[in-house]
């Protein structure tokens, strides 16, 4: 849900932002939520793929800029990485 919301701020680069296509649907089973975190990280990666250096400056929500707005995404996806580090850690040596 979170990488849905963040491609729509980066899609729509601080103009009223559509959350359209961002809504929240628990998936079935493992298998699916996977496939659904991949299609919402494709769909984000495709947004800042298409950003010009411009855009950069604009802002991505009343906080902050795009480029910090960026940062901010980063920070997240290396917060869970971190998290699924210690859960593989702690199943290894359970």
């Amino acid at each position: 849900a979170c990488k849905k919301e963040y491609a729509c701020y980066v899609r729509d680069r601080g103009g009223d932002v559509d959350f359209e296509g961002a809504e929240h649907v628990v998936p079935p089973s493992p298998k699916a939520a996977r496939r659904a975190l991949e299609e919402a990280h494709a769909w984000l990666r495709h947004e800042v793929e298409a950003l010009e250096p411009g855009d950069l400056a604009l802002q991505a929500n009343p906080q902050m800029k795009l480029d910090e707005f960026l940062a901010m995404i980063v920070r997240h996806d290396i917060w869970h990485a971190g998290q699924m580090a210690v859960v593989r850690r702690l199943y290894r040596n359970r």
